[in-house]
């Protein structure tokens, strides 16, 4: 993965840089509503897609910083300084790679959680468990996180599609359509370990998907 990433870092943080763009829309939309409406899962899916773009921005600041020469010299000395550690960059990707798959698994979590109507404090405790326990351990075993995000986003999109099916609306095919999609560019990813061409695949299919959440929410806002 670092190998891959390391050719194409600048197109990388461009492709995430769009994906936190409608991240964040996304999230100021949702707690707009909640502001209107005063429903708590407005206000949890808002800092659900928050907590995503937030994992983006940090994967975005780490890769700058690790490839970017004039900002890692001077990262490295005060990571040099802080950790005792002499190979900085291992530090750096170690800590912000681990930040960034807590992140996008708690972000994920929230979403499963607020569509399945889940209201009870332990499962939101046990979700933050779960999500750093895995980050954690995809340190060691890579594709773990991706096979766990793979898991939860084919959970969301099961109950997207069983709520298209229940109301077939453009809106509720788009973001079925999208979650799929996402869903699939996490199995891509899963495989990078293996073969490092898939990762640029693999972003181009999750840009793809996030694309199709920026459609919908523009399609709804043009209703309105």
């Amino acid at each position: 993965m670092t190998v891959a990433i390391s050719h194409v870092w600048y197109w990388d943080c461009i492709i995430e840089l769009i994906m936190v763009a409608i991240l964040a829309l996304i999230s100021f939309h949702s707690y707009s509503i909640y502001k209107i409406m005063r429903e708590n899962k407005y206000k949890w899916f808002s800092y659900s897609f928050f907590a995503i773009a937030l994992a983006f921005v940090g994967r975005i600041a780490m890769n700058f910083i690790i490839y970017t020469h004039q900002i890692r010299r001077v990262v490295s000395g005060a990571v040099i300084a802080t950790f005792r550690q002499t190979n900085a960059s291992d530090v750096l990707w170690h800590y912000g790679l681990f930040t960034y798959r807590s992140l996008m698994l708690i972000g994920l979590l929230g979403i499963f959680l607020i569509i399945t109507d889940s209201k009870e404090k332990k499962n939101w405790i046990l979700m933050f468990y779960l999500a750093a326990l895995t980050a954690f351990t995809s340190m060691q075993i890579p594709y773990i996180f991706n096979l766990s995000t793979a898991v939860i986003l084919g959970l969301i999109f099961v109950k997207f599609a069983q709520n298209y099916i229940k109301h077939p609306r453009r809106s509720t095919f788009g973001v079925t359509a999208a979650f799929l999609t996402i869903f699939f560019s996490q199995v891509t990813f899963i495989f990078v370990s293996f073969n490092h061409s898939l990762y640029i695949a693999g972003e181009i299919i999750q840009l793809l998907g996030y694309l199709l959440l920026l459609a919908v929410y523009v399609a709804i806002l043009r209703v309105r």
